[in-house]
């Protein structure tokens, strides 16, 4: 038979840890987040400080995903050749008059938050093999440009888009 004492004694000591722990999961400065919460992600935990280190706040990670063939496809010719501007793709509108700029923004934010793959970032750097990361927040960029009528519009229009396309693509966007 056990000692009275010693299973009070024990208990009590449990019930300590277990406090502690629970203020410490309920206090949220400890990042609990583990390779498991993202499921099918086959991932390790030093893979997924790697991503931590590069999204910041693992918070803002809804999934992480193995790369599609199509994704495998671009970001290896990404990799070989950064400065080039195979995957941009650019479009250019002219502003009927009326239109709101605030709702096509917010048209296309409203299609970003139903299509997750136009908040896909895809990281590489510390993992074995790239991923593609999924942000909860992450919206597409929309850039607007100001083109008067005493501009020879068509000549600005080029030289916004070639300035555009030479900006190096962030392979990473999930920062």
């Amino acid at each position: 038979m056990i000692p009275k004492d010693w299973t009070e004694n024990f208990i009590s000591q449990i019930k300590q840890m277990l406090e502690e722990e629970l203020t410490i999961c309920l206090d949220g400065k400890i990042d609990l987040t583990t390779p498991s919460d993202y499921k099918g992600s086959r991932i390790t935990y030093d893979e997924l400080q790697a991503i931590k280190e590069q999204v910041g706040d693992l918070s803002r990670v809804k999934h992480i995903y193995p790369l599609t063939y199509l994704q495998q496809g671009m970001t290896f010719h990404w990799l070989s050749h950064k400065d080039t501007s195979e995957y941009i793709i650019q479009h250019q509108f002219k502003k009927i008059e009326g239109l709101n700029v605030d709702y096509v923004k917010s048209a296309v934010n409203l299609l970003a938050t139903k299509h997750e793959v136009l908040k896909t970032s895809i990281l590489y750097k510390g993992l074995a093999e790239p991923r593609q990361i999924i942000c909860k927040e992450q919206l597409p960029e929309i850039r607007m440009e100001s083109i008067t009528e005493s501009e020879n519009s068509e000549e600005a229009v080029l030289n916004i888009m070639k300035q555009d396309g030479a900006c190096p693509i962030a392979l990473l966007t999930a920062t």
